[in-house]
């Protein structure tokens, strides 16, 4: 045992030495906060785009809005530029994850009508008819859906919204959703998006195009749909648009021009005819004559 002088010279130290120690693990905690709010802060905007394809192999895009059966199959995938993070480990990447996915009858992302594909970077409970093929494994999310269970029978235009955040991943699986029976039991027991390592805020992309549904009267305007090919570029004139109504002007135009002129060289015609035989009968008048 110390003596009592001993431990009043100590007690002091004793006390300084756990006020430096909570000093600085508060210090510490701060800094990691700090760090982690500074990395949120840079990639607080994201940049990226949504496009609709028409094959699984995601190799052919539509570039005009889509018209489809309510049986076929839309393929959809969402690309995140990488933004210019410094903070990020060497070893570590930065991944997509599709958090929400939803449709609308407009392009209002905030609309009121809404059909939920994922929710909580998950497929929507019991629905089938989506199948995600890649989220939270590079800068691409993917997946396809059948559209009979997305656009109903008073629906015609349908709009797709994806709401996505960056993620950094050390491994292959830090940042990929656990979902449906697939889900893995996690050191810190989290489900779906819960507990991934998100470095940015939440940003909602729009596709670029909407998605029209197959009827009787977009059959026959795809019958009177006009494509017009200049300089590489493939643009589709649809009937009731101003570029259409102006194209049958040209058109009408073209048409009366045509007949005009085709009216004015049977005429031109039909005179030579009737001046040659004038010719021709007074030629064999004169000749009778002597």
């Amino acid at each position: 045992t110390f003596p009592k002088s001993k431990l009043m010279i100590l007690s002091p130290l004793k006390n300084h030495l756990r006020h430096f120690y909570r000093s600085e693990a508060s210090r510490c905690n701060s800094q990691t906060h700090f760090k982690t709010q500074a990395l949120k802060t840079k990639v607080r905007s994201l940049k990226g785009d949504m496009r609709l394809f028409k094959n699984e192999n995601y190799t052919d895009f539509y570039t005009t809005p889509p018209i489809l059966a309510l049986d076929d199959v839309l393929y959809v995938e969402v690309n995140l530029e990488r933004p210019l993070i410094t903070d990020i480990a060497k070893n570590s990447e930065l991944v997509v994850v599709m958090e929400k996915c939803w449709g609308t009858p407009v392009a209002d992302r905030d609309n009121t009508m809404r059909y939920y594909m994922i929710q909580d970077a998950c497929p929507v409970a019991g629905d089938t008819s989506l199948k995600v093929h890649s989220n939270g494994v590079s800068l691409q999310g993917r997946f396809d859906l059948k559209m009979f269970k997305f656009i109903g029978d008073d629906l015609n235009d349908v709009w797709l919204h994806c709401s996505v955040r960056a993620c950094e991943a050390t491994n292959a699986e830090d940042c990929v959703p656990q979902c449906g029976g697939n889900r893995k039991r996690r050191s810190n027991g989290s489900k779906n998006s819960k507990g991934l390592n998100y470095v940015s805020l939440e940003a909602t992309l729009l596709a670029d195009l909407p998605i029209q549904r197959l009827t009787q009267h977009t059959e026959e305007y795809e019958i009177l749909e006009r494509i017009i090919i200049s300089k590489g570029s493939v643009t589709v004139l649809t009937p009731g648009t101003v570029s259409f109504n102006v194209m049958l002007c040209v058109v009408a135009l073209i048409s009366v021009l045509a007949v005009v002129f085709s009216i004015t060289c049977m005429i031109a015609r039909r005179k030579r005819d009737m001046m040659k035989a004038l010719t021709e009968s007074s030629n064999f008048s004169s000749q009778d004559l002597y």
